[in-house]
């Protein structure tokens, strides 16, 4: 099934979904179906045979997670760690686009564990099958992050 990550490295599934009014995480489920029916044209003018083995793989349905290989490395966290590292990561990148951030770095990784927490807390059980997990990170980002401004003491605050 799909990954919300993916969303971090396929800006182009996103503004297909756009374009086309269908959730990015049916956009990616309907490219994979069409390169599994088509894995030869795919890998064209790949030194080896596309095998049954090979296609056994790639329909595998089998997500990353606990200690499975990924492309980058095995990785031995539960799926609801893994989803809350990814949420951190995608809070502490779309606070290093603001004109405005924490002084303190320490407090910036504060921050962005917290709402990574009640973003985890507020989206439990979400397939993103229906909503798409960028607009909703970013909606639940800005808004956090104009009430941190409104509240937040000025030294405590410095220009990115």
């Amino acid at each position: 099934m799909y990954s919300p990550d993916i969303s971090q490295h396929s800006p182009r599934l996103y503004r297909l979904g756009r374009r086309y009014g269908v959730p990015m995480t049916k956009v990616a489920d309907r490219l994979i179906a069409f390169g599994l029916q088509n894995l030869e044209a795919v890998f064209k003018g790949q030194q080896e045979d596309v095998t049954e083995s090979a296609r056994l793989v790639a329909e595998d349905p089998t997500p990353y997670g606990v200690n499975k290989k990924s492309p980058i490395g095995d990785c031995t966290l539960d799926g609801a760690t893994q989803s809350l590292c990814a949420a951190v990561s995608d809070l502490t990148s779309l606070f290093a686009g603001q004109p405005q951030v924490p002084a303190n770095s320490r407090d910036l990784c504060h921050l962005a564990i917290s709402w990574a927490e009640e973003f985890e807390r507020q989206n439990a059980g979400e397939t993103w099958e229906d909503r798409e997990y960028l607009e909703v990170i970013e909606t639940f980002f800005h808004d956090h992050y104009r009430a941190w401004l409104e509240t937040a003491p000025a030294r405590s605050v410095r220009a990115a």
